[in-house]
């Protein structure tokens, strides 16, 4: 993929706050428990959860909820 200086900038201010926050992230991901009595459900919690600390926007819980759906609807099991 080819890519312009423009772009880099770019990605490196979508991504800054975020790795601003990388060790808090891990933090929270090392501490975090769930008791969701589903494997999707525990999914879809930690990545409610990172919405709601503002890790990960809106559009990306959706697209895991998407993503989920998508994997139930084609048969497939679930740890």
């Amino acid at each position: 993929q080819r890519r312009n200086a423009h772009n880099y900038v770019a990605d490196m201010e979508a991504e800054h706050h975020l790795y601003q926050r990388s060790h808090t992230l891990i933090d929270f991901l090392r501490d975090w428990k769930d008791d969701a009595p589903t494997f999707p459900g525990r999914v879809e919690n930690l990545w409610i959860e990172m919405y709601e600390r503002d890790y990960v926007g809106l559009e990306d819980v959706i697209g895991v909820q998407h993503w989920l759906l998508a994997l139930a609807s084609s048969g497939y099991t679930f740890p």
